[in-house]
């Protein structure tokens, strides 16, 4: 079982160079987990529909599923990550939304560090990424308070988690409407209301999500990261690359280009 977090973006945004002519970002539903450490004052962030003024130390941990945008300008530093074991999940949702950090530059050290670690060429860099963004997660988490709110039972959230957690395994629409105790039309209409986006296709999301990590990592096969990523055939993996990234998994190891956006 993968117990830490995949890496799979690091580095630093600013939106004056990113979109020197742009207002704001378009507003997008995650199929990751994204922690921002915004690196000065202004801007706005708008995070499941609720907005902040941006402050310099200002940190954002947003889950799958969860919708986000921005006023610019900004500039922060972002970690965007998978996660697979359960109690790393809990653990992360516990921590969702903003805090805010008095210990600024210790912080961008971790930052800086891990997209060092992250862009080199070094045959353990994913292992290192990965325990360099748990050290990040444990520091937020020592200022962090928690609410004592109960877990949200919103089955959309409930569905996100199943997907994020078993996505290996042959989940379908049916499955996901039935551990929601919802019919499927009435849970396909309110997955699709909630994020944007339809159970399947944020199935596929994440399974491929999982995938160009795996395949950045460079040690499997596209046979191996196929099966481990829940496609029911290598045949299938390199269509749905195709047509979601357009590029086959071969190419997509070859140059590895990310946008960079909050």
């Amino acid at each position: 079982m993968q117990i830490f977090p995949t890496v799979i973006r690091a580095g630093h945004y600013n939106s004056r160079k990113g979109q020197a002519d742009g207002l704001h970002t378009e507003p997008r539903t995650l199929d990751n987990y994204e922690l921002d450490m915004f690196s000065e004052d202004g801007g706005i962030a708008y995070y499941n529909g609720e907005s902040k003024q941006i402050r310099k130390g200002d940190i954002l941990l947003a889950r799958p599923g969860d919708v986000r945008h921005s006023i610019l300008p900004v500039r922060c530093y972002y970690v965007h990550f998978t996660a697979t074991d359960p109690s790393l999940i809990a653990l992360l949702d516990s921590m969702s939304g903003f805090v805010h950090t008095d210990r600024y530059i210790a912080m961008e050290q971790l930052f800086q560090t891990l997209r060092a670690v992250f862009v080199s060429a070094d045959d353990l860099a994913p292992a290192i990424s990965s325990a360099r963004a748990v050290e990040i997660l444990w520091q937020i988490r020592q200022g962090y308070m928690p609410t004592g709110q109960v877990a949200s039972r919103d089955p959309v959230k409930q569905a996100v988690r199943i997907i994020q957690r078993d996505y290996r395994k042959d989940l379908t629409v049916e499955t996901l409407a039935e551990k929601c105790n919802l019919s499927v039309s009435y849970f396909h209409k309110l997955f699709l209301q909630s994020t944007g986006t339809t159970p399947n296709r944020f199935l596929m999301q994440t399974r491929l999500t999982a995938a160009k990590a795996m395949l950045l990592a460079g040690n499997q096969s596209v046979g191996e990261v196929a099966a481990r990523c829940g496609f029911s055939s290598q045949g299938y993996f390199c269509d749905c690359m195709k047509k979601y990234t357009g590029m086959s998994p071969r190419q997509f190891r070859a140059q590895a280009n990310y946008p960079e956006q909050v």
